[in-house]
């Protein structure tokens, strides 16, 4: 049988070039590992720093999505990794899905194998087995807020103008199954309906207040902060933790799948959220 990557779609060709710049098992004190994603550790302590660094704003294109996964799953199977913080090396955080991916609507083969490697991104993040902190130091509307959401810990920087939340109902997008349910046990039921349905966006003290991060920290100390949360979570016995943490997100990750995906599809083919993407496309265009 030939190999996938002799006739690759785009993000198998994406997937095969990524297996060339990931890490071997102990990355250096600073490696990059595709590009726009950076690595730094293991410390003393076990804890790997996931620096994303994709300009402008992090958006998460197909091969930010792929280099992401990969690092997590490569970083999962170290051991001497115990504990990643992922962060940004930007301005932003991370600005979310690329919605030039699903705008003008791709062909569904296409668009089925993108979504799929955008759902196993975050299942990776929300199961893995090593403790993961996020450290947010710029803006993460949507996608972003998602990548924190699937981390064991949550900080923010305590900058006014910083923001967060599940925003897609802005651009026309139906949050999928699992994105309500994390928002849902995150957030509780009602809070969840509010933020999800209204596209709310919010302040890191709000952030703190709703449940969407679990402290906000001055941001000169964001990084020290959340390197020794890392370092106390790395600490517990990692067996007992891992396995506590699949028992209680397993029910979220069940959600991403097959189903999901053709939910998706629907969503993306509709004239209304084409309608609106490419007005936020447009949009975003204007401010270059």
């Amino acid at each position: 049988m030939p190999s996938p990557c002799a006739t690759p779609s785009p993000i198998t060709r994406i997937r095969c070039t990524a297996q060339h710049l990931l890490p071997t098992p102990h990355p250096s004190s600073s490696t990059v590992v595709a590009e726009g994603l950076e690595l730094s550790g293991p410390d003393e302590d076990g804890v790997v720093i996931v620096s994303m660094n994709s300009k402008p704003v992090n958006t998460l294109t197909a091969a930010l999505i792929v280099a992401i996964t990969r690092t997590f799953d490569a970083l999962g199977s170290d051991p001497a990794t115990k504990a990643v913080v992922l962060t940004s090396g930007l301005r932003a955080f991370c600005a979310g899905l690329d919605l030039n991916a699903i705008s003008p609507s791709p062909a569904q083969a296409d668009f089925e194998e993108f979504w799929q490697a955008f759902e196993e991104m975050y299942r990776t993040i929300l199961l893995s087995p090593l403790a993961t902190v996020c450290a947010i130091n710029g803006a993460a509307p949507a996608g972003g807020t998602l990548l924190a959401l699937c981390c064991d810990y949550r900080a923010i920087a305590d900058v006014d103008r910083l923001s967060m939340g599940l925003n897609e109902t802005a651009v026309g997008i139906i949050p999928p199954a699992w994105v309500r349910a994390l928002a849902s046990r995150t957030l509780g039921e009602r809070q969840a309906e509010l933020h999800l349905q209204n596209a709310l966006m919010v302040n890191p003290s709000t952030a703190l207040a709703a449940g969407f991060v679990d402290e906000v920290v001055p941001a000169g100390e964001l990084m020290e902060s959340c390197v020794a949360r890392a370092a106390a979570m790395g600490a517990i016995p990692a067996e007992a933790r891992a396995a506590t943490k699949q028992a209680q997100r397993d029910s979220i990750a069940t959600l991403m799948g097959p189903r999901s995906v053709m939910e998706m599809w629907a969503c993306v083919q509709s004239a209304s959220f084409q309608t609106h993407a490419q007005n936020v496309l447009a949009s975003m265009s204007k401010r270059r």
